[in-house]
């Protein structure tokens, strides 16, 4: 029962020791700090705004469209849904412009699926004098 004891005294200082011991950051340490740091000593901060370093270029914005800025770094060409009809590109049924050819034998079988997401070949419509 006696060694027990001691062994805990022993475990007891053991760890206070440890716990007195101080983590002192390297120079390499300190210097990342200082360079990723996001506050000064005082609480500023001292990023640098997001915006700071882009260039917007130069654009216009033709009618019904008009340049908003809202927050972003650059501005954008803007129009309300009903001024510009948004294009609903649906799935029209197998051939239906005509232009449609059959798969040729060596496309890969994953073209081949079953349904509407199987792929479409078309004749290709070069300009006059190409091929």
């Amino acid at each position: 029962m006696q060694s027990f004891i001691a062994a805990l005294c022993v475990l007891a200082l053991c760890s206070t020791a440890l716990a007195g011991l101080e983590h002192r950051d390297s120079p390499e340490e300190i210097d990342l700090d200082l360079e990723f740091r996001h506050k000064d000593s005082f609480g500023n901060s001292v990023l640098t705004p997001p915006c700071e370093n882009i260039q917007c270029g130069a654009y216009s914005c033709p009618a019904p469209f008009e340049l908003k800025k809202n927050g972003a770094c650059c501005g954008y060409c803007w129009a309300p849904d009903h001024e510009v009809p948004l294009d609903r590109h649906m799935v029209t049924a197998y051939n239906a412009s005509g232009s449609a050819v059959e798969l040729c034998d060596t496309a890969p079988a994953s073209c081949r699926g079953p349904g509407a997401s199987r792929v479409r070949c078309f004749i290709p419509s070069c300009r006059e004098g190409e091929e």
